[in-house]
């Protein structure tokens, strides 16, 4: 019994002595890195908020999303809550990297197609669980497809800008087909292979949920406890054939001597 209980919580407990570890080791090298000048870790190098998205933004999400899918209809006030601060950083941030000169967040001279880079992909796997079911779309509501076309009628926008109008804040001029198959090419095969899978795994059910229901309608009842075989249903055994018979009457008592005459 303890091996079983042992051999069931493991995972949870490696898992969390390995991103204990994990955290640790990262709080040490950043110390080590900006406190005591450790330039084999590059972290000097790399030391902005651009950098450290690069690095960061992907992983977060990826660690986030199991939480959130478990999480996100019970306790929606926090997650929006969450991503409403986050949305609120990330505007002051831009504000004031490309505006009030804060050169350590690493934004100035990235353009659109720079920020297309590091925000495509973690975008599509966040949006993963749109591609598993009903379920997930439906628990999210309408307002994820209404996003999607914002997005998509923003994206055709830019592209005219950034190729015919002439937007340099875009990016786009310059870049080919090559570029942006190198760009798209993976965060499109995600969804793809996402609705596949989701697809095969609804057939599998499907076919499952009707395995079992043949299964039981050709299985003949199992009898109930205690039932006589041949009985009728519901009757809690063989009632007795025979009709109820009356008590049977007592034969006459013989004449007391002498009552004859006595009568007479």
């Amino acid at each position: 019994m303890a091996a079983g209980r042992w051999s069931g919580a493991m995972p949870t407990s490696v898992w969390r002595l390995s991103a204990g570890g994990a955290a640790v080791g990262l709080a040490i090298t950043v110390g080590g890195s900006y406190g005591l000048g450790w330039r084999w870790t590059g972290f000097l190098q790399n030391g902005s908020v651009w950098d450290w998205l690069h690095l960061l933004l992907l992983p977060v999400v990826l660690t986030a999303l199991p939480l959130w899918v478990r999480t996100h209809r019970t306790d929606r006030a926090p997650w929006r809550l969450a991503m409403g601060a986050v949305g609120v950083l990330l505007a002051v941030l831009i504000l004031g990297g490309y505006q009030l000169g804060w050169r350590w967040t690493g934004f100035a001279g990235n353009r659109l197609w720079d920020w297309l880079h590091l925000l495509v992909l973690p975008i599509v796997v966040g949006c993963s669980p749109l591609w598993f079911g009903r379920d997930q779309r439906r628990s999210l509501g309408r307002g994820w497809r209404l996003g999607l076309v914002a997005l998509a009628v923003g994206f055709g926008i830019c592209l005219l800008g950034g190729y015919q109008l002439g937007w340099r804040w875009t990016g786009f001029a310059g870049n080919r087909l090559w570029d942006w198959l190198q760009l798209l090419l993976v965060p499109v095969v995600i969804p793809i292979a996402f609705g596949w899978l989701a697809v095969r795994i609804g057939e599998e059910r499907e076919a499952a949920d009707e395995r079992a229901a043949r299964a039981r309608a050709a299985s003949p009842a199992a009898p109930r406890p205690g039932a006589v075989p041949g009985s009728a249903p519901g009757g809690g055994g063989t009632a007795s054939a025979s009709p109820a018979t009356a008590p049977a009457a007592a034969p006459p008592s013989p004449a007391r001597p002498g009552a004859e005459g006595l009568a007479g």
